[in-house]
């Protein structure tokens, strides 16, 4: 809601000549929002009693041996192969987010004459979207999934994969589309990747059903750190590829897009290979 309605306040205030008010607004904004969380979303610590506590060495010796140790230990979770398969989807998530906002916003202008306020528009469509897919959407497709119902009746970890594959299979789909030269596409290819951003979700419920319950902190670790890996090689990745692609000129002003949209695909090939384990920390491919 917050994406729909700042979206769309942004381009209205750009539209009118306030080029600047919206970020002038967001810097107001955001503290507000994050001191409301901090004193009232942020529930407050208990004091536990411990009866036994021991105190950690704490020489440089000593943490640094700590160290190795859990990276040790959080390296061997990659071992698995449909942990690093998983992992490489969360890699996707900075590429795609470009595809559909920062990137989207330059590539309709550019493309289609539009002015930036006029091609901000678009983007409430994603938040809109992100309403109807995770409060309707989702929710009706799991419960028809593991339904008594449906003919085709599977368990939750089996209805999450199938979900992520459908899911990234119309991320893919949807930034193909984008690269169409027709603002139709562009607004059907912006649908059709918000209907499938949701195999995020999907996919982190799915890759804690490859490792030990003690070792979830450090498999949300290397989710940040595949995100992160993403991020590093996408910002200036898409950029050299936009920048190639205005200087060829014509089509090729979509090459960013291609290219997501093929790495996408990939993405998606790689979870057919991915078989739900039989027991949590089975590990099946």
């Amino acid at each position: 809601m917050g994406q729909s309605l700042g979206s769309l306040a942004s381009s209205a205030l750009m539209a009118r000549g306030h080029i600047m008010l919206p970020i002038i607004l967001s810097f107001i904004i955001l503290p507000i929002g994050l001191c409301a969380t901090t004193l009232y979303a942020i529930p407050k610590t208990t004091k536990l009693e411990v009866e036994d506590e021991t105190v950690p060495d704490t020489t440089l010796k000593a943490r640094l041996q700590r160290m190795i140790e859990a990276a040790r230990s959080t390296v061997t979770l990659v071992k698995a192969p449909p942990v690093a398969l998983l992992l490489f989807s969360f890699s996707l998530i900075s590429p795609v987010s470009m595809c559909i906002t920062s990137l989207l916003v330059l590539f309709v202008s550019l493309r289609f004459d539009w002015t930036i306020a006029k091609a901000g528009y678009l983007l409430s469509i994603r938040g809109f979207g992100d309403i109807f897919v995770f409060l309707l959407l989702i929710p009706a497709a799991s419960a028809l999934l593991v339904s008594d119902r449906f003919p085709f009746r599977c368990p939750a970890a089996q209805k999450d994969l199938i979900l992520a594959r459908i899911s990234l299979l119309f991320v893919a789909a949807g930034i193909a589309v984008i690269a169409i030269p027709a603002i139709p596409a562009v607004v059907a290819g912006i649908i059709a990747v918000t209907f499938g951003f949701s195999w995020l979700a999907m996919c982190r419920s799915l890759i804690v059903l490859y490792i030990d319950e003690s070792h979830v902190s450090q498999i949300y670790s290397l989710i940040g750190v595949a995100e992160s890996t993403g991020t590093l090689v996408a910002q200036p990745g898409l950029a050299a590829l936009y920048s190639a692609g205005v200087h060829l000129g014509g089509n090729w002003q979509a090459l960013p897009f291609t290219v997501v949209s093929a790495l996408c695909v990939v993405s998606a090939s790689l979870l057919f290979l991915i078989r739900v384990p039989r027991k949590q920390s089975q590990v099946q491919l």
